[in-house]
C-alpha cells in the first residue's frame, strides 16, 4: 500500500536556494569591498615606498658628490675633477636618475629650487636643493643639503 517517503517539498527547496543565493551575494559584495580597500592601501604604500627610496638615494648621492650643478631640467653630481658621477633628469612628473643603472621616481608636479649660500639660483653650483611636489594629494617638500668644506670650495672655484 501507500507508504510515505520522507522528502523536502518544492517550496522548501526553492526557499533554501533563495537563502543560499542571498548569503553568497552578501559574501561576494563584502569581499569586493575588502579587495578595493586593500588595493587602495597597496597603491598608497607603493607610493610611500618610492618616495622613501628617492629620499635615501638622493641623500646618499649628494653626500658622495663633490659638486652639485643645477641647470634647466637637470641636476649633475660631479667629483672634484669635474667628472660626472650621476645625473638626474628632472621632469614635471618624474625624476630619472642616470648612473650605472637607470632609476625612475614618480613625483607629481615636481619643482626643484637650488640655492648657494642662501641665494636662490636657477642654475649653477648649489648647496641646498628643495624638491616640492604633490604626494597623496597634499603638497610635500624634501630638502637636501650639501656641506662643502673650504678646501672643496677652493678646488671647485679653480
Amino acid at each position: 500500500m501507500g507508504s510515505k517517503v520522507k522528502a523536502f517539498t518544492l517550496f522548501e527547496l526553492v526557499l533554501s536556494m533563495l537563502l543560499a543565493t542571498i548569503v553568497i551575494g552578501m559574501a561576494y559584495y563584502a569581499s569586493s569591498i575588502f579587495m578595493r580597500l586593500q588595493e587602495g592601501y597597496s597603491k598608497t604604500n607603493l607610493a610611500q615606498a618610492e618616495l622613501v627610496q628617492f629620499k635615501k638615494v638622493m641623500a646618499k648621492d649628494v653626500e658622495r658628490a663633490a659638486r652639485l650643478e643645477l641647470s634647466e631640467g637637470e641636476l649633475l653630481l660631479e667629483d672634484l675633477k669635474g667628472g660626472l658621477l650621476i645625473s638626474y633628469e628632472l621632469g614635471k612628473d618624474r625624476v630619472l636618475r642616470k648612473a650605472l643603472l637607470l632609476d625612475t621616481f614618480k613625483l607629481k608636479d615636481l619643482k626643484v629650487q637650488g640655492s648657494f649660500e642662501g641665494q636662490v639660483q636657477e642654475s649653477g653650483l648649489a648647496d641646498l636643493l628643495v624638491f616640492s611636489f604633490s604626494h597623496a594629494g597634499e603638497p610635500a617638500l624634501f630638502r637636501v643639503k650639501k656641506q662643502y668644506s673650504a678646501e672643496e670650495l677652493f678646488q671647485l672655484k679653480k
